[in-house]
This record gives C-alpha cells, structure tokens and sequence, in this order.
C-alpha cells in the first residue's frame, strides 16, 4: 500500500472487505484534532 500517506481510496476498499472493516473517513479530522495526533513523517523533521 505504501503507507499510510500514499494509500489510495481504492486499496481503502480492499481493506475494508479483506478484514471486514467499515471506515468513516470524514471523521478523521475530528478524531487528530480531539486526540492530539500526529503521524510519524510530521514527528521526525
């Protein structure tokens, strides 16, 4: 897949039917910002 930065909507898709996953990908956002994330590439500068 690449990461999780270069995965494409469509390897999301296979995700999700290969381990019968539903995703809501508007939530994001919300979710980094209530939580305080970062992901890796923006820690290591």
């Amino acid at each position: 897949m690449g990461g999780v930065t270069a995965v494409s909507a469509t390897g999301l898709v296979e995700l999700n039917a290969r381990y019968g996953l539903e995703m809501n990908l508007t939530s994001v956002q919300g979710l980094i910002e209530r939580f305080d994330l970062r992901f890796p590439s923006e820690l290591v500068r």
